[in-house]
């Protein structure tokens, strides 16, 4: 008969062997992922841009820009069916290009602003797209994590709310 005592502890055991082996590993030289890496997920009505060829032209701009290693960071693009959004008219915004950009915990606000400038430039150079037409934002949408209108949302009167009196740099 099983000693409950017994199982469990193998049940432990086993579980955190399975996870300390399946759990990737980042290697010395920094060349492959890790669960943390930063992962862009750009998207836009359809186009007609070689998507493979324009996003290696952005990641080597971020690459020169941030000093991240360019496996470090994964790019996906895809594409809205229709999208309505009416401050984007008012604003002057013609073609809207959303960024939902996951951070890792590596990034402190200093170079998050950086990643998220270089890549909306490097955008900009390489798409039909301004800089002004890129929304971009870490996937929470808060200050110091949003780009929009060409700058870093440091304080909310930069995008008609109240000035908060905060201004993040």
């Amino acid at each position: 008969m099983c000693n409950n005592t017994h199982f469990v502890t193998s049940f432990l055991l086993a579980g955190l062997l399975s996870s300390l082996l399946c759990t990737p590993l980042s290697s010395s030289a920094g060349n492959q992922m890790t669960p943390g890496d930063p992962m862009v997920k750009i998207t836009t009505m359809p186009t007609t841009l070689d998507l493979n060829k324009t996003m290696a032209k952005i990641s080597a701009d971020v690459v020169k820009e941030t000093g991240l290693p360019e496996t470090f960071v994964t790019y996906y693009w895809q594409f809205f069916q229709d999208m309505y959004c009416p401050g984007c008219e008012k604003a002057g915004v013609k073609e809207v290009v959303f960024i939902d950009l996951y951070t890792p915990g590596f990034l402190d606000s200093k170079d998050r602003q950086i990643f998220m400038t270089s890549l909306a430039k490097a955008i900009a150079t390489h798409t039909p797209y301004g800089i002004k037409d890129i929304y971009l934002h870490t996937h929470i949408a808060e200050k110091d994590q949003l780009f929009i209108m060409g700058d870093i949302i440091t304080n909310w009167k930069q995008v008609g709310g109240p000035d908060d009196g905060s201004d993040i740099k």
